[in-house]
């Protein structure tokens, strides 16, 4: 490795912790910018006729099986009440802290729980009973998107709002995909969506922050993966990618927006001038991922920094991170996880499942109808196929989380475009032959 290409990297990697020191700091900034919002007045009505919106919700799954899709309205709630609460009064320190507020004489095992600490915070904040707590461990962009939403919109409308961006970015991308790929390229990229309902999750704010993220990340791909500025500035992408996955919600899926990126590229590939080699390939795949890892280790860092130092502690996130982890579980029950993330692809069986045969005849169809070719990077569609499979058996216990199975859909696309990069044109008939 000569000089010149070491003074590159370096380069490259101190303009990249340019990009997390500033990225973090308008995080900060918006937070803070958000809670001068005052809560008192529409904040405070929005939420309060959102309250019927909510009530048993988390008790009702949209589908008979929760593994198929079932809003995450726990999550939102402790979210709403963070947009809700400002216990310090002080902008700066809600930023960092996320307060929010419970009713101690509630038990946490009630599925109405958290919609109780919402009348909580709405009508009993100043109560001497009143538990005042802190979630300073996540940055949750979410939390400083509901305080401003709430100003002009109730729950119910808001998740339409959220619906319909994230429905317009879905057939954007699938527009730029099939003008690039066409139907090989448009065909994976919607099964995946397709299995595990993904346009729907983003009726909630916790399960649509990875969708919105992947949509976002997988436009910039489809639009200037050709261009000499997205080849230029890929990895400072990819940076920017990780950072905003742990800041606008993290832990819930968030390999979606790495890995339906990097399968995108990857079959962009060969409409490149120059496509690149296997190995070639995988060094740049390798290089993404790693500057995604530093956007969202880095921010979290960043933020445990910043809640030790403005409010004193950093809450529960290292031991969360440990627990995750389930050092106490052995393999057996790190592979039922990831089997129970597998059922979540595949549930409700009795629908999915003649829904997964004809995608089989379709493809049988195709194999018989046309002609056959080489597939190509095998091994590296197989290995980010791998990742959610590799994510549940490690982080064995966040992976209990019915949401988990969403980071599937990248298994899904990545087999997909595996096998149709094998197909090649339609066969000629047995009449043009015998010409």
């Amino acid at each position: 490795m000569n000089n010149n290409m070491v003074k590159r990297r370096a380069f490259l990697v101190g303009k990249g912790i340019l990009l997390l020191l500033l990225l973090n700091a308008l995080y900060l900034l918006f937070m803070t910018l958000a809670y001068c919002i005052p809560r008192e007045g529409r904040v405070k009505m929005h939420i309060e006729e959102s309250l019927g919106t909510w009530q048993n919700e988390s008790t009702s799954p949209v589908f008979d099986n929760m593994k198929a899709y079932w809003p995450d309205v726990h999550s939102d709630l402790i979210w709403v009440n963070c947009a809700l609460s400002e216990t310090n009064g002080h902008p700066l320190w809600s930023a960092v802290a996320l307060p929010y507020q419970t009713n101690p004489n509630v038990d946490s095992q009630e599925d109405d729980y958290q919609w109780k600490n919402i009348v909580t915070a709405l009508y009993y904040s100043q109560d001497p009973t009143t538990v005042n707590q802190t979630y300073s461990r996540y940055w949750m962009l979410c939390v400083g998107v509901l305080r401003i939403l709430f100003v002009f919109l109730n729950a119910g409308e808001m998740r339409f709002l959220f619906w319909m961006i994230v429905a317009t970015l879905f057939f954007y991308v699938a527009y730029r995909i099939t003008t690039r790929l066409g139907w090989r390229g448009l065909v994976p990229f919607g099964l995946a969506f397709l299995m595990r309902s993904l346009l729907l999750q983003t009726a909630s704010i916790s399960t649509g922050s990875d969708v919105l993220i992947l949509l976002l990340a997988t436009a910039v791909v489809a639009t200037g993966y050709q261009k000499d500025w997205f080849q230029k500035y890929r990895g400072l992408f990819y940076l920017a990618v990780g950072s905003l996955s742990f800041a606008l919600g993290p832990l819930v899926a968030p390999l979606l927006t790495v890995t339906m990126p990097m399968i995108l590229e990857i079959s962009l590939n060969e409409a490149r001038v120059r496509p690149q080699s296997d190995r070639q390939l995988f060094g740049t795949a390798l290089s993404g991922g790693l500057f995604w890892l530093f956007g969202y280790v880095g921010s979290m860092l960043i933020k445990g920094f910043l809640s030790e130092l403005i409010v004193g502690s950093t809450g529960d996130g290292q031991g969360m991170f440990v627990y995750y982890l389930g050092p106490g579980q052995g393999i057996g029950a790190r592979l039922s996880r990831v089997l129970y993330c597998f059922q979540g692809l595949f549930a409700p069986g009795n629908v999915k499942g003649p829904y997964v045969f004809l995608v089989l005849v379709f493809f049988a169809v195709l194999f018989a109808t046309r002609k056959h070719l080489p597939p190509r990077h095998v091994a590296l569609y197989l290995l980010i196929a791998a990742l959610p499979v590799i994510w549940s058996f490690i982080v064995v216990e966040h992976s209990k989380h019915y949401f988990v199975a969403n980071i599937y859909a990248a298994l899904v696309y990545a087999l997909c475009s595996l096998v149709l990069s094998a197909v090649g044109e339609r066969k000629p008939s047995k009449a043009a032959a015998r010409r």
